[in-house]
């Protein structure tokens, strides 16, 4: 499948998943979308507006990715905190709680994707 930029989906967001402030989505695949027996939920570019975070938050039916294109901020995975950085990428699987917040002075671009058990539709 080929998902050309001028045909995705843009999505101004706001509290992502219980956290603060808000940025903007660009979806190849949107949480609202399934693709008929296909593991992905989500394929999004989303952009972190300065300060705002990603609230903490547990897969418990699914997994995802967030890997860094630009910007810079914080992970939490589980327990840790460690430093988000271009080029970084957290795993969070399935049954474990994850957050991420910009601490930086521009926006935290970072791709998102979701995978988890096929759904009908």
């Amino acid at each position: 499948m080929i998902f050309k930029v001028d045909s995705m989906q843009r999505e101004r967001r706001e509290v992502f998943a219980g956290g603060s402030g808000g940025g903007f989505c660009l979806h190849a695949l949107s949480p609202a979308a399934r693709i008929r027996n296909s593991r992905f939920h989500q394929v999004s570019r989303v952009e972190l507006n300065i300060g705002a975070m990603i609230g903490e938050h547990v897969h418990a039916s699914n997994e995802e990715i967030y890997w860094i294109v630009s910007g810079s901020g914080v992970f939490r995975d589980d327990e840790i905190e460690m430093a988000a950085n271009p080029g970084d990428m957290l795993l969070t699987l399935k049954g474990h709680r994850h957050a991420l917040r910009n601490t930086g002075s521009e926006p935290l671009v970072f791709l998102a994707v979701v995978v988890g058990d096929p759904e009908e539709g």
